[in-house]
């Protein structure tokens, strides 16, 4: 640190597995003056750090009284450290049978709770428990909105940013559509439907889903895009009456995925009108949750 000896700050420490608190501590002062460095120990070993998900150390720095400008208790620097990574999901065994009518590009699987409808490379109906899972399609998404960085040079003209080259993207979401859809059983009494779909500036754009009994969905989306792009994935609308989300990432707020040092990661939730997209006066970049994990509504 800069001017400052690190003995005039608390130094905190935790260890989180798969987002819970498993210990915390706090060391004594430590006697580091400016532009120096020291080593110090921190009191746990790996064979105390038990239980299943992600390991994450995080190492923190506080003021012990009221400074100008900041409180008692501020958290004045940290970092996190990763001492086990993510295990890999073990695949469930799925029971039970699934059918399905396949209609040129439209297809329709049934399973025991669920019935889920594929349309010209869309899913368009994802009925679970008699209750609809979604107000818009699951589909491809290629565009967002741009940023002044995007813009560039536009930006001194506004009357020509609508002509910026990457609003090409808006239209070729738009434009995307199946040219030939094929189903086939799979593993596991899993249905899997393969699309090749006609996108404009992408070249062997392909879509997988793959429909378990128990009604999950994997999807996997491959393509070569022509021009650079702004975005590769999926979007979908899920009904307003789900208002909570829990996820495993950075955050709450929205973290910028490069440095990775916008928000600490762990288990996060937002409850109500809290979970919507915040409202800039224009597109900003910090708007994706980096680091992200697992995600539930």
């Amino acid at each position: 640190m800069l001017f400052t000896n690190i003995n005039a700050l608390e130094c905190r420490w935790q260890i989180e597995v798969g987002g819970r608190l498993l210990m915390h501590g706090k060391l004594e002062p430590i006697d580091c003056p400016p532009l120096s460095e020291v080593t110090v120990s921190l009191p746990y070993t790996m064979d105390q750090v038990t239980g299943d998900g992600m390991a994450v150390l995080t190492v923190s720095f506080a003021t012990t009284r009221a400074l100008p400008g900041l409180a008692s208790g501020f958290t004045f620097a940290w970092d996190q450290f990763v001492l086990r990574p993510m295990p890999q999901p073990v695949a469930e065994k799925d029971g039970g049978d699934l059918h399905y009518d396949h209609r040129g590009n439209r297809v329709e699987v049934q399973g025991a709770d669920f019935d889920l409808t594929i349309q010209n490379g869309r899913v368009v109906s994802w009925v679970i428990d008699g209750s609809q899972r979604l107000v818009a399609p699951l589909e491809p998404a290629y565009f967002r909105a741009l940023t002044d960085n995007d813009i560039d040079f536009l930006n001194f003209v506004p009357p020509l940013i609508k002509f910026h080259p990457l609003y090409g993207w808006r239209r070729a979401q738009r434009r995307t559509h199946a040219l030939r859809t094929v189903v086939q059983a799979g593993a596991d009494n899993t249905v899997e439907v393969h699309i090749a779909m006609s996108t404009p500036r992408l070249r062997e754009d392909l879509i997988t889903y793959k429909i378990y009994p128990n009604g999950r969905l994997y999807v996997y989306h491959s393509a070569v895009p022509k021009q650079d792009m702004l975005r590769f994935g999926f979007q979908m609308t899920l009904p307003g009456s789900y208002e909570y989300v829990n996820w495993y990432g950075r955050g709450p707020h929205p973290s910028y995925r490069g440095p990775k040092n916008r928000g600490c990661a762990g288990s996060l939730s937002i409850y109500g009108d809290c979970a919507g997209a915040p409202l800039y006066a224009s597109p900003g970049e910090q708007q994706p949750h980096g680091y992200l994990r697992p995600v539930f509504v």
